[in-house]
Protein backbone atom coordinates (compact mmCIF):
# COMPACT_ATOMS: atom_id res chain seq x y z
CA UNK A 1 0.00 0.00 0.00
CA UNK A 2 1.67 3.54 -0.86
CA UNK A 3 0.20 6.79 0.89
CA UNK A 4 1.01 10.02 -0.56
CA UNK A 5 0.77 12.68 2.05
CA UNK A 6 1.51 16.62 2.36
CA UNK A 7 1.82 18.35 5.86
CA UNK A 8 3.84 18.19 9.07
CA UNK A 9 0.54 16.58 10.72
CA UNK A 10 0.62 13.25 8.90
CA UNK A 11 2.44 11.23 11.45
CA UNK A 12 -0.40 12.65 13.91
CA UNK A 13 -3.22 11.55 11.75
CA UNK A 14 -1.53 8.18 11.80
CA UNK A 15 -1.14 7.91 15.06
CA UNK A 16 -5.35 8.87 15.68
CA UNK A 17 -6.06 5.77 13.43
CA UNK A 18 -6.99 2.88 15.54
CA UNK A 19 -7.67 0.84 12.41
CA UNK A 20 -4.45 0.58 10.73
CA UNK A 21 -2.69 -2.50 9.29
CA UNK A 22 -1.35 -4.74 12.29
CA UNK A 23 2.22 -4.75 11.30
CA UNK A 24 3.99 -7.82 10.48
CA UNK A 25 5.12 -10.43 12.87
CA UNK A 26 8.30 -10.13 14.76
CA UNK A 27 10.81 -13.12 13.84
CA UNK A 28 14.20 -13.72 14.90
CA UNK A 29 16.90 -14.14 12.49
CA UNK A 30 16.58 -18.29 12.38
CA UNK A 31 13.21 -17.60 11.75
CA UNK A 32 13.65 -14.89 8.80
CA UNK A 33 15.96 -17.85 7.10
CA UNK A 34 13.74 -18.58 3.20
CA UNK A 35 12.37 -21.58 3.12
CA UNK A 36 10.89 -22.66 0.17
CA UNK A 37 9.20 -25.56 -0.67
CA UNK A 38 6.76 -27.07 -3.66
CA UNK A 39 4.42 -29.98 -3.79
CA UNK A 40 1.31 -30.68 -4.96
CA UNK A 41 -1.78 -30.65 -2.25
CA UNK A 42 -2.84 -34.24 -4.04
CA UNK A 43 -1.98 -36.71 -6.45
CA UNK A 44 -5.53 -38.31 -7.06
CA UNK A 45 -7.96 -35.78 -7.59
CA UNK A 46 -10.96 -35.97 -5.47
CA UNK A 47 -12.98 -34.04 -8.16
CA UNK A 48 -13.20 -33.42 -11.75
CA UNK A 49 -12.73 -29.99 -10.91
CA UNK A 50 -10.97 -27.60 -8.11
CA UNK A 51 -11.18 -23.49 -7.82
CA UNK A 52 -9.79 -20.67 -5.74
CA UNK A 53 -7.39 -22.21 -3.12
CA UNK A 54 -6.29 -20.73 -0.27
CA UNK A 55 -3.41 -21.24 2.19
CA UNK A 56 -3.35 -20.43 6.59
CA UNK A 57 -0.62 -20.84 8.64
CA UNK A 58 -1.87 -22.77 11.72
CA UNK A 59 -0.35 -22.81 15.65
CA UNK A 60 2.16 -25.67 16.13
CA UNK A 61 3.91 -25.57 12.41
CA UNK A 62 0.60 -26.82 10.24
CA UNK A 63 -0.61 -25.58 7.44
CA UNK A 64 -4.43 -25.68 5.89
CA UNK A 65 -5.55 -25.26 2.60
CA UNK A 66 -9.09 -25.32 1.50
CA UNK A 67 -10.52 -24.59 -2.50
CA UNK A 68 -13.83 -25.46 -3.72
CA UNK A 69 -14.56 -28.20 -6.33
CA UNK A 70 -17.11 -30.75 -7.99
CA UNK A 71 -17.95 -32.44 -11.16
CA UNK A 72 -17.87 -28.60 -12.72
CA UNK A 73 -17.75 -24.38 -11.17
CA UNK A 74 -21.78 -24.20 -10.26
CA UNK A 75 -22.65 -27.99 -9.86
CA UNK A 76 -24.86 -28.75 -7.21
CA UNK A 77 -22.15 -31.25 -6.15
CA UNK A 78 -19.60 -28.69 -5.54
CA UNK A 79 -18.07 -28.16 -1.92
CA UNK A 80 -15.78 -26.82 -0.07
CA UNK A 81 -12.51 -29.30 0.91
CA UNK A 82 -9.71 -29.04 2.89
CA UNK A 83 -6.31 -30.86 3.31
CA UNK A 84 -3.64 -30.13 6.24
CA UNK A 85 0.13 -30.57 6.55
CA UNK A 86 2.66 -30.49 9.35
CA UNK A 87 5.48 -28.32 8.15
CA UNK A 88 7.98 -31.06 9.87
CA UNK A 89 6.29 -34.04 7.47
CA UNK A 90 6.32 -34.76 4.35
CA UNK A 91 3.29 -35.16 2.49
CA UNK A 92 -0.57 -33.58 2.68
CA UNK A 93 -3.48 -35.39 4.39
CA UNK A 94 -6.31 -36.80 1.53
CA UNK A 95 -8.86 -34.00 1.19
CA UNK A 96 -12.00 -34.10 2.85
CA UNK A 97 -15.41 -32.62 2.70
CA UNK A 98 -15.67 -29.42 4.87
CA UNK A 99 -19.00 -27.69 3.95
CA UNK A 100 -21.13 -28.19 1.29
CA UNK A 101 -24.54 -26.37 0.33
CA UNK A 102 -26.69 -28.69 2.31
CA UNK A 103 -25.47 -27.62 5.63
CA UNK A 104 -25.29 -23.48 5.19
CA UNK A 105 -29.00 -23.88 4.00
CA UNK A 106 -29.58 -25.38 7.10
CA UNK A 107 -27.29 -23.26 9.16
CA UNK A 108 -29.02 -19.65 7.08
CA UNK A 109 -32.89 -21.05 6.87
CA UNK A 110 -32.19 -20.74 2.93
CA UNK A 111 -31.60 -22.18 -0.43
CA UNK A 112 -28.03 -22.49 -1.37
CA UNK A 113 -27.64 -23.01 -4.73
CA UNK A 114 -24.16 -23.22 -5.19
CA UNK A 115 -21.12 -22.39 -2.88
CA UNK A 116 -17.31 -21.33 -3.68
CA UNK A 117 -14.77 -18.87 -3.47
CA UNK A 118 -13.12 -19.87 0.48
CA UNK A 119 -10.68 -17.54 1.88
CA UNK A 120 -8.37 -18.29 4.99
CA UNK A 121 -7.17 -16.28 7.78
CA UNK A 122 -5.61 -17.49 10.65
CA UNK A 123 -4.40 -15.69 14.24
CA UNK A 124 -1.30 -18.08 14.37
CA UNK A 125 -2.86 -19.48 17.51
CA UNK A 126 -6.48 -21.89 17.29
CA UNK A 127 -8.91 -19.21 15.69
CA UNK A 128 -9.73 -19.63 12.12
CA UNK A 129 -12.09 -17.54 10.14
CA UNK A 130 -13.06 -18.74 6.53
CA UNK A 131 -14.78 -16.44 4.17
CA UNK A 132 -16.99 -17.94 1.49
CA UNK A 133 -19.37 -16.69 -1.49
CA UNK A 134 -23.24 -18.23 -2.01
CA UNK A 135 -26.14 -17.92 -4.10
CA UNK A 136 -29.32 -17.99 -3.86
CA UNK A 137 -30.55 -17.82 -7.05
CA UNK A 138 -28.56 -16.62 -10.77
CA UNK A 139 -25.16 -16.62 -11.26
CA UNK A 140 -21.76 -15.07 -9.28
CA UNK A 141 -23.23 -11.96 -9.73
CA UNK A 142 -25.67 -12.74 -7.46
CA UNK A 143 -23.27 -13.95 -4.41
CA UNK A 144 -23.19 -12.70 -0.51
CA UNK A 145 -20.35 -13.42 1.46
CA UNK A 146 -20.72 -16.07 4.46
CA UNK A 147 -18.66 -17.07 7.49
CA UNK A 148 -17.49 -19.41 9.62
CA UNK A 149 -14.90 -19.44 12.39
CA UNK A 150 -12.98 -22.14 13.84
CA UNK A 151 -11.96 -21.98 18.01
CA UNK A 152 -9.49 -25.11 17.59
CA UNK A 153 -7.30 -24.93 14.29
CA UNK A 154 -9.99 -25.91 11.92
CA UNK A 155 -10.95 -29.17 13.13
CA UNK A 156 -14.55 -28.00 13.98
CA UNK A 157 -16.21 -25.15 12.62
CA UNK A 158 -19.23 -22.94 14.08
CA UNK A 159 -22.55 -21.63 12.05
CA UNK A 160 -22.39 -20.42 9.05
CA UNK A 161 -23.14 -16.29 9.09
CA UNK A 162 -24.06 -14.43 6.48
CA UNK A 163 -22.62 -10.98 6.07
CA UNK A 164 -24.65 -8.16 5.35
CA UNK A 165 -22.56 -6.26 3.04
CA UNK A 166 -24.97 -4.62 0.44
CA UNK A 167 -27.74 -2.60 0.68
CA UNK A 168 -29.49 -4.14 -2.19
CA UNK A 169 -31.17 -7.05 -1.33
CA UNK A 170 -27.46 -8.23 -0.06
CA UNK A 171 -26.34 -9.20 -3.62
CA UNK A 172 -23.27 -8.70 -5.92
CA UNK A 173 -20.16 -9.19 -3.15
CA UNK A 174 -18.07 -11.90 -3.54
CA UNK A 175 -14.50 -12.76 -1.93
CA UNK A 176 -11.14 -14.14 -3.48
CA UNK A 177 -8.14 -12.09 -1.86
CA UNK A 178 -6.22 -12.90 1.36
CA UNK A 179 -8.21 -11.37 4.57
CA UNK A 180 -5.90 -9.44 6.95
CA UNK A 181 -6.01 -7.64 10.69
CA UNK A 182 -6.21 -4.25 11.67
CA UNK A 183 -4.25 -3.59 14.62
CA UNK A 184 -7.55 -3.26 17.07
CA UNK A 185 -8.16 -6.85 15.66
CA UNK A 186 -10.96 -6.38 13.18
CA UNK A 187 -10.27 -7.43 9.66
CA UNK A 188 -9.98 -6.22 6.51
CA UNK A 189 -11.58 -8.10 3.66
CA UNK A 190 -10.92 -7.61 -0.13
CA UNK A 191 -14.00 -8.07 -1.89
CA UNK A 192 -15.60 -6.98 -5.23
CA UNK A 193 -18.66 -6.27 -7.31
CA UNK A 194 -20.10 -7.61 -9.92
CA UNK A 195 -24.04 -6.85 -10.55
CA UNK A 196 -24.37 -3.63 -13.36
CA UNK A 197 -21.09 -3.05 -12.91
CA UNK A 198 -17.33 -4.36 -11.84
CA UNK A 199 -15.05 -2.70 -8.77
CA UNK A 200 -13.16 -3.59 -6.05
CA UNK A 201 -14.11 -2.90 -2.64
CA UNK A 202 -12.30 -3.24 0.85
CA UNK A 203 -14.89 -4.32 3.63
CA UNK A 204 -13.81 -3.93 7.47
CA UNK A 205 -15.19 -6.86 9.44
CA UNK A 206 -15.75 -7.42 13.31
CA UNK A 207 -14.23 -10.66 14.74
CA UNK A 208 -17.62 -12.28 15.38
CA UNK A 209 -18.80 -11.07 11.21
CA UNK A 210 -20.43 -7.90 11.91
CA UNK A 211 -19.43 -5.63 8.96
CA UNK A 212 -18.04 -2.32 10.45
CA UNK A 213 -17.56 0.00 6.91
CA UNK A 214 -17.23 -0.76 2.92
CA UNK A 215 -14.68 1.65 0.53
CA UNK A 216 -15.42 1.47 -3.11
CA UNK A 217 -11.34 1.09 -4.56
CA UNK A 218 -11.31 2.38 -8.24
Amino acid sequence: VIVLAAGADWQSYINMVDWQVQPELQLSEAEQKPLFHKSFVFEQEPTDSAHASSIAYLAGGELMAVWYGGSREGASDVAIYSARKNTDKAGWSPPEILIEPGRVALDLGRHIKKLGNPVLLSDNKETLWMFFVTTSVGGWATSAINLIISQDGGHSWGSTKRLISSPFLNLSTLVKGRPFFYQDGSIGLPAYHELAGKFAELIRVSASGDVISKVRMT
